[in-house]
Parts: structure tokens; sequence; C-alpha cells
């Protein structure tokens, strides 16, 4: 059974690179070429080698190729996108696709070979001697996606934080905007952690609410006058707590009250620092 060779692209090579590669290959084998209306000087060459050789040869183009090259061919296929149908025709029959690497057209390379290596034909370099050209259609592994997990941090037991130094808990409730009295004990710092209960603070340290009030003055309050009568024997006695004296008051209103009342009691009413 004849092999069957495709030959695609339009790269230039030194002289007889092509003609030497296709001799190596053999006349008796069944070639396809395509070309447009204005073949490149490697695709001329192929041709003319196998009409030189008289090797039968399909032809596929979209309709613009040179009439003598159509006159040619053994078969003629009509195709609006050549290069596809020859890769499809190669695969079908085991085929292989003979490259014209051309250095100036890289991406249209990459993409013939891409196309035969998706389609399992495989890739020789005519332009190189029939060198095998490898294509990695491995498809890149990317990353897997790590999935975080969000894990709950359970809350310590008040058990658990009453083990815990006072230090800590200061600083715990301190972190957490709580303001922690210096009297305070470890209980009620645990119950102003768990529960941020303002009361339990105010309780501890005994603040009440500052409320402002306007401070209301008074008018001064006459007493009257008071005349201490001391029952000592000269004007300054020093005397004992037990000498006695009368305490007069006279009020503003006339009336006048006398009651007995020792030195000491006399002190204390008028805020002497010693006796009389």
């Amino acid at each position: 059974m004849l092999k069957k060779y495709g030959v695609l692209g339009t790269g230039r090579t030194s002289k007889n690179i092509i003609e030497d590669a296709l001799n190596e290959l053999g006349v008796d084998n069944d070639f396809v070429v395509t070309c447009g209306a204005k073949p490149s000087e490697s695709e001329s060459r192929v041709i003319n080698w196998l009409i030189d050789m008289e090797v039968n040869f399909m032809l596929t183009h979209n309709g613009k190729a040179p009439a003598e090259f159509i006159e040619k061919a053994s078969v003629e296929r009509l195709d609006a996108n050549p290069a596809r149908d020859m890769i499809n025709y190669l695969s079908k029959t085991k085929g292989t696709l003979l490259l014209l690497w051309d250095d100036t057209l890289i991406p249209e390379m990459e993409e013939i070979c891409f196309d035969a290596a998706d389609a399992g034909v495989p890739i020789l370099d005519l332009t190189n001697g029939l060198v095998p050209i490898a294509v990695d259609i491995t498809p890149e592994d990317k990353p897997t996606p790590v999935q975080t997990e969000e894990v709950e941090i359970e809350a310590f037991t008040r058990e658990e934080m009453l083990s815990m130094s006072i230090g800590v808990l200061r600083r715990t409730a301190k972190s957490q905007g709580i303001q922690v009295g210096t009297a305070m004990t470890k209980e009620q710092i645990v119950d102003a952690i768990i529960h941020d209960v303002d009361a339990i603070i105010n309780d501890a340290e005994g603040i009440e609410p500052v409320i402002e009030e306007e401070e209301e003055i008074l008018p001064p309050i006459d007493l009257g006058t008071f005349h201490v009568v001391s029952s000592a024997t000269n004007d300054r006695a020093i005397t004992s707590s037990y000498n006695t004296c009368m305490l007069t008051a006279t009020f503003p209103s006339g009336v006048i009250m006398s009651r007995p009342a020792n030195v000491e009691e006399v002190k204390q009413l008028f805020g002497f620092g010693a006796t009389i």
C-alpha cells in the first residue's frame, strides 16, 4: 500500500534540500499538495519535482491555483481551507505531513503543527532533511485551587478563663475595648469579657453616673447673738471640761434662749481648738 504525504508551507531552504528529501521518500507514494494563485518558490519546487518524476499527486486548492499545475494533477479538490482539508485527508489515510517551515510566518506554522498533532498526523520538516517535528499537546496542568476552610475558633469557657492569670485577662479585656479597673477581681474581669456588661465594671468601682446640677446658693441665716457666761473666777481661767457656763442665744425675732453648757460644748459650737 502506498504511503500518503501531504505538503504544506511556504518556507525557503537551500538548493536541493527539498529535492533530496523527496528522492529519499521515493516516487512510489501518493502526494497531496496545495498552492494559491502565486505559489512560493518552495511550493513550485515540490510540484515541479512531482511533475518531472511523473508522480501521481492530488492538488487541493481554493480555485486560484495556476492552470498548468491543475492540468498535471491526478486529482483536483476544491476547498475554502485547503490546509485544513489536507490535514483531514492525511488523518483519515494515516498519512504524514511534510512541512515547509517558514520562519517569517511562525504563528501560521505553529497553527498548522497544532492542527496536525490534534488530528494525529506526524510531521516532518521538509526544509531540514525530514527532521521530525514534535508537538506537545499535553494540556498544561493548572494548579488546583486550594480551598480555604474557615475554622471557627470556639470561645474560652468561663472555667478556662478563670484558670488564666489576671494579667492575661486584663490584656484580653483591653483588646476588646473593655475598661478594667484595678479593683476588679478575676471573676469580675471574666464576666466583663464574656458578657461585656458595663454595669459589672461600675459596680466594682462604685461609679455612679455624674449628673451636673446647678448649685443653688442659699442666703446666709442669721442665727442671732450668742453670749457665753463662764463660772470661772477670772477672765482667762483655764477650765476643765466639767466647768459649766450659760449659753444664751438671742434670735432676730427677739426670743432669748439660755441653757447650761460645759466648756467643751462651747468649743465645739464655735470651733475653738483650745480651751477658753
